[in-house]
């Protein structure tokens, strides 16, 4: 049975990812700042689903979270960098924000994500496969108002993904991001189903039939990260 190591995994996305992963026989590893959280969601899951105790901006956290899903499962298959969803996205004009928010926003969107891949790739390595998910922005590729630091963390993820497919190429890994659909996006497609389009995006790039992508944005957004 295959193993998933979701961030974020007790927000609403995180949970709606583990429920389709677990609906097609993965193992589901919800890790989360708030435990109590992560361990309601994955009860409901089943015994197919644990809860880790993980602030993805601390790496030693990171790690050792890691290290607690591969002991429990003897390998890791997937992750899924979902933690932080839009936090931090809206906070004034660059030049209003405290440079402490800056930092912070950064830790959770990019250090995050670094922290989160560097820790797993090794066990990923020792097995030769494994795949690697960020979950993306529409600002990762649009200066929008009042979100220059987060555009600019989600932006370094879509650089970091593309940059990572050729060192995890001889080792049968694979790395991707999402776009996810906005606000805007839904209304427009007269949608309102953001998690359950992601999750079933995830899904698809965890099977066979994504078996040679690699290094892609799937843009969910219904192309409102072009315009």
């Amino acid at each position: 049975m295959p193993v998933a190591l979701i961030t974020g995994g007790a927000g609403t996305l995180g949970v709606a990812v583990a429920q389709r992963l677990a609906q097609e026989g993965w193992s589901v590893a919800l890790a989360d700042i708030d435990l109590a959280a992560a361990e309601r969601a994955a009860k409901l899951l089943g015994a197919n689903a644990s809860a880790v105790h993980m602030d993805v901006t601390k790496f030693s956290q990171v790690r050792d979270g890691v290290a607690s899903v591969v002991k429990r499962y003897s390998g890791i298959n997937a992750v899924i960098a979902a933690a932080g969803g839009r936090a931090g996205a809206d906070v004034g004009a660059f030049t209003e924000a405290p440079v402490e928010t800056w930092m912070q926003i950064i830790e959770l969107h990019l250090t995050g994500v670094l922290n989160l891949y560097y820790a797993t790739l090794p066990h990923m390595r020792a097995k030769r496969s494994g795949a690697l998910i960020a979950i993306s922005s529409v600002e990762a590729y649009r200066g929008l108002p009042d979100s220059a630091v987060y555009s600019t963390a989600k932006a370094a993820v879509a650089v970091l993904t593309q940059t990572l497919v050729r060192e995890c190429q001889p080792d049968n890994i694979r790395v991707n991001s999402i776009i996810p659909p906005t606000k805007e996006s839904l209304a427009r497609s007269g949608r309102n189903d953001a998690d359950a389009i992601v999750a079933e995006t995830i899904v698809f790039l965890l099977s066979e039939k994504a078996a040679l992508t690699t290094g892609a944005a799937l843009d969910c957004s219904n192309g409102w990260a072009l315009h």
